[in-house]
């Protein structure tokens, strides 16, 4: 039974129970400024992969962008703001770590929850750039990759843009309708959701919101 999230300030802890098997995804990024299409992943997400919850990661710098995002704190509430619903935790536990880059993040949340079933989830927008992740095969072989469709970003584009890549480390699949039912082994894999889209990027709200400066 997972507890509401009491005691997830915590530096060292980070999901609501210990030892716990649950099915947890993860949607790191630097939410800069969050918005209706990462809620919109996260439900996708929840309902697909049938998650027991699902944690926002977001990062004091992404390491693949030079632009310095806005303040950390005020990202967590607004992230909290829109996120608010029970199987949603967001989190500022890479801020606790040398380096921001996901492999180390998810070799750390493996280690303080060796039993949770994790999955790395993603816009398809970031699979073109995938490759250029720190330790990027090694992020394969830790947890399965799940990535939801996109507006101009849709799963059927990026896979072709994806194949010559991620063909000789990862086995491509694509899933159209319904829930995820197979939670074998299935590290080495990326999952391709196909679904609704939505238009909102963090990108266009930054230009948006300079235009009328």
């Amino acid at each position: 039974m997972i507890s509401k999230h009491s005691n997830l300030n915590h530096r060292f802890a980070l999901l609501p129970v210990k030892n716990t098997k649950a099915r947890i995804g993860l949607l790191g990024g630097s939410f800069n400024p969050p918005h209706s299409g990462h809620f919109h992943i996260t439900l996708e997400a929840i309902k697909r992969l049938r998650l027991d919850m699902i944690i926002w990661l977001i990062t004091p710098q992404n390491p693949m962008k030079k632009l310095i995002p806005d303040d950390l704190q005020a990202r967590m509430l607004q992230s909290k703001a829109i996120a608010n619903v029970y199987k949603v935790i967001v989190s500022d536990t890479e801020k606790y770590q040398k380096t921001y880059t996901t492999y180390t993040t998810i070799k750390r949340l493996k280690t303080m929850h060796s039993s949770a079933r994790l999955v790395w989830v993603m816009g398809a927008d970031n699979v073109g750039s995938f490759h250029k992740w720190s330790r990027w095969q090694s992020i394969l072989n830790e947890v399965p990759l799940c990535v939801f469709d996109r507006v101009l970003y849709g799963c059927s584009i990026m896979y072709n843009l994806c194949k010559s890549v991620l063909v000789s480390y990862a086995k491509l699949i694509h899933v159209k309708y319904g829930a995820f039912k197979y939670w074998g082994p299935c590290s080495g894999k990326v999952f391709l959701f196909h679904g609704k889209r939505v238009a909102t990027s963090s990108t266009n709200i930054r230009i948006h919101k300079e235009k009328k400066v």
